[in-house]
């Protein structure tokens, strides 16, 4: 089925060297490091969109809603303070010491949580999780398993909350 989104979300401005910028950062912690080519599609077509199919569960059960995914816009072009702060590379530098080093944010929940791709598996596909900040401490992330990796997610996603 694939995300849908509101068309009138997307951030502006996709830019090729702010995801280029993440995948050097991250390459520091990871040098096997490699973006989900399938994310990778999504989110140049549709840079920080809000979906309508917003609702996930966790593999124990529990159902949350995707707020919007993170963008990849030069944040110099960008007045929108919203869109500003959920750029991903933003929202990494803000978290990364709880984050840990196999853990990449790619979607806000409305708690402050972030959906992450995690790259604990080695080099297969990441898998997705839900990251807690309440629960993460330094070098010490909160996590709930979500999907084995982001086609599975993908294809999970429902426009309604499922208890």
């Amino acid at each position: 089925m694939g995300i849908q989104y509101k068309l009138d979300s997307i951030a502006p401005h996709f830019s090729q060297s702010e995801m280029d910028a993440m995948a050097r950062m991250i390459t520091l912690d990871l040098p096997k490091f490699f973006f989900d080519s399938a994310y990778v599609e999504q989110v140049k077509q549709f840079n920080g969109g809000e979906p309508e199919n917003k609702y996930f569960k966790t593999k124990s059960g529990r159902c949350l809603p995707i707020d919007r995914f993170l963008n990849y816009s030069d944040t110099r072009l960008i007045s929108d303070r919203a869109i500003k702060i959920l750029n991903a590379n933003v929202v990494w530098s803000m978290i990364e010491d709880r984050l840990g080093p196999n853990l990449l944010p790619f979607a806000a929940i409305p708690n402050g949580d972030f959906l992450c791709f995690d790259y604990r598996q080695g080099e297969n596909r990441p898998a997705v999780v839900l990251w807690s900040h309440e629960s993460s401490t330094e070098d010490h992330p909160s996590t709930l398993d979500v999907a084995s990796n982001f086609d599975e997610f993908v294809n999970r996603l429902s426009m309604t909350y499922q208890q």
